[in-house]
């Protein structure tokens, strides 16, 4: 199973991975749009002193995925269960505002 090691983005210098642009940056340095189209599921991974996820990363780093598998296909395809449950949340907390903010978009046109 492939795997995404947020320690590349860490480097055991950071404990939180924050802001649009770094998750921008992660999708690029991973090939995620390579990942969604291959077969199977994605692990990710992350080192032991990583204690947050901001939304905002997470929107970065899974937008374009979420436009392309949808919700369910997603969740599916990247797999945060090895992860501890606070940074879990954080992939979820994410994930609900981009389809937040999809909502919101559709709505509005």
């Amino acid at each position: 199973m492939p795997e995404i090691d947020l320690s590349l983005l860490t480097q055991n210098r950071v404990t939180m991975l924050t802001g649009h642009p770094r998750g921008l940056s992660a999708r690029e340095l991973f090939d995620l749009d390579h990942l969604d189209d291959a077969d199977g599921q994605v692990e990710i991974l992350a080192p032991e002193d990583l204690d947050t996820i901001t939304p905002s990363f997470v929107q970065g780093f899974l937008a374009a995925s979420l436009s392309k598998l949808g919700a369910d296909r997603l969740r599916m395809k990247y797999d945060v269960s090895r992860l501890p449950s606070v940074l879990q949340e954080d992939f979820e907390t994410g994930i609900q505002r981009l389809l937040l903010h999809k909502r919101n978009f559709q709505g509005s046109h």
